[in-house]
């Protein structure tokens, strides 16, 4: 392959640049708070998810060990080579 070649643009495509860069830094500030809601929705919606199962597991009296030796995740864990953590925090 040959060096790259590098032309100006011409004053036509110059304006365009000028105005899709524009267009960016306007909309940049509402696509980062858009994306930051939906990672605070999902993350409400896990906690959610995590709550209900653990209010379920409670209501049938079983324990973290239990829960785990029934639907064996330690084990996938393991068999990954990873360990299984999960942890909630109240947020004050």
């Amino acid at each position: 392959m040959g060096q790259p070649i590098y032309r100006e643009p011409m004053a036509e495509q110059a304006a365009r640049y000028r105005e899709i860069r524009e267009l960016i830094s306007e909309e940049i500030s509402d696509i980062k708070h858009q994306a930051k809601a939906m990672r605070e929705n999902r993350r409400v919606g896990i906690q959610h998810a995590v709550a209900m199962l653990k209010s379920e597991r409670e209501h049938q009296g079983m324990s973290l060990a239990d829960s785990s030796r029934e639907t064996g995740f330690s084990k996938y864990a393991e068999a990954l080579r990873m360990d299984l953590s999960v942890s909630l925090r109240l947020k004050r």
